[in-house]
């Protein structure tokens, strides 16, 4: 009788325990489309900040900003962001975590040799991730410029031998390169990396976007190269 009645003392003290955990646990819904959305833009571009995403989203910073909390809260997002970004002004910058990456393996669209670059997300260096925070600017100003009938591919989702940042396909099925050349890149090496990328990409047009207009020789001698070839220097 005794052994019964600590039975049933020990199981509803398990009960009670149950019950309140239950109660503590945040519900966690399924990720909404917005959420995915958010989720599959970092899986294109990397790194993409708060303004970015108010812009590209068409909301307010204050409705981004929440957006992007619940996912960072959630851990399915990183972020970038100290007193140095306060007091400079600057907004966070976001990246996937592995929660994300979990997700994203059980969607046909996911390209698994792209998820060890991901893995890396929290340890880039911060001119990777100033360079593919431009390259969103560049994907933005070119997807306001055209309409939605153009398909645009990162590095990302391209297989390795691919260098470019962007393959913008149109709908006549003709393919644009578009590379970003920052600053820190060196006008020695220039040449190099962009020949390399003409001889491993099969595309019509080359774009290019640059900040040091001292490239503008440089890109005119290479242009003078590759006849069949039209490349659009656009300076930033």
């Amino acid at each position: 009788m005794y052994n019964l009645i600590f039975t049933l003392y020990i199981l509803k003290i398990f009960v009670l325990y149950f019950i309140y955990i239950m109660s503590v646990v945040k519900y966690r819904r399924p990720l909404n489309k917005n959420q995915i959305h958010i989720i599959n833009l970092l899986y294109k571009f990397r790194y993409i900040n708060s303004r970015q995403f108010a812009k590209y989203l068409n909301v307010n910073p204050r409705v981004a900003n929440e957006r992007l909390r619940i996912l960072l809260d959630q851990d399915y997002l990183g972020r970038f962001y100290d007193k140095s970004y306060k007091l400079k002004g600057d907004p966070a910058i976001y990246y996937l975590r592995p929660k994300s990456l979990a997700f994203l393996k059980t969607q046909t669209y996911f390209n698994h040799d792209a998820i060890f670059i991901h893995y890396r997300n929290k340890i880039s260096s911060q001119t990777l991730i100033n360079h593919h925070i431009k390259v969103f600017d560049i994907f933005q100003e070119l997807k306001n410029k055209y309409d939605d009938k153009y398909r645009f591919i990162t590095k990302t989702e391209l297989t390795n031998k691919h260098k470019l940042d962007i393959l913008m396909i149109k709908p006549n099925r003709e393919q644009t390169g578009i590379i970003y050349i920052s600053k820190t890149l060196a006008n020695r090496n220039v040449s190099t990396y962009i020949q390399n990328i003409i001889n491993s990409n099969d595309f019509n047009d080359l774009m290019i976007f640059y900040t040091k207009t001292s490239l503008t020789r440089l890109l005119q001698n290479i242009m003078d190269q590759y006849a069949d070839l039209r490349i659009i220097k656009i300076i930033d």
